[in-house]
């Protein structure tokens, strides 16, 4: 139980640095765009929101698979907290980035970066909550499984078909698509 929670808690660092490998990811595949469904393709939140998903499902994936057998995880909790890590750290940047950007004409790369930590951090107490605790909420596993496929899916079709919203626009490039070299 106590190895589980020292997991859930280096999910914190090992998302964030996965994030910023997927950060420059399009770019270094040659703006590859099948490269493009896993990697933000271009500066927008939407962007960077698509951008944390594939390596929260890549950790809780990986450590599953590592730590099944020895920590005895209860696999209907674990499907449980990429979900949870999406959404939680998703709400967070978003609250953050608009309060900051809208609320405070404030617009900074730290404070940016610094709300994804803030959100993996709080998504990740949250998740350890739910550990330790002998009476939490627990789902069926595959229905956590069906969540996640719908949201690769809805991050996909939004990729390809962006609104022509402020949350799609890429301020930098002018642009709700995939920046191409």
């Amino acid at each position: 139980m106590k190895k589980l929670t020292y997991i859930i808690s280096a999910s914190s660092i090992a998302i964030f640095i996965l994030c910023a490998l997927f950060h420059f990811l399009y770019k270094w595949s040659d703006y590859n765009l099948l490269v493009g469904i896993i990697a933000p393709i271009n500066e927008s939140i939407f962007q960077h929101i698509k951008m944390i998903f594939i390596p929260i499902v890549l950790y809780y994936l990986v450590t599953y698979f590592i730590f099944r057998k020895n920590e005895m995880i209860n696999i209907n909790k674990w499907a449980m907290y990429p979900v949870i890590t999406f959404l939680i750290t998703s709400i967070i940047i978003i609250i953050l980035y608009y309060t900051l950007k809208y609320g405070f004409s404030i617009s900074s790369m730290f404070l940016d970066i610094l709300s994804l930590f803030i959100g993996l951090v709080a998504s990740s107490l949250i998740c350890i909550k739910l550990e330790i605790s002998k009476n939490s909420f627990e789902i069926p596993y595959y229905i956590s499984i069906i969540l996640i496929l719908m949201l690769f899916g809805l991050l996909t079709l939004f990729n390809f078909y962006p609104r022509e919203v402020n949350f799609f626009l890429d301020k930098v490039n002018n642009t709700y698509g995939a920046v191409k070299k």
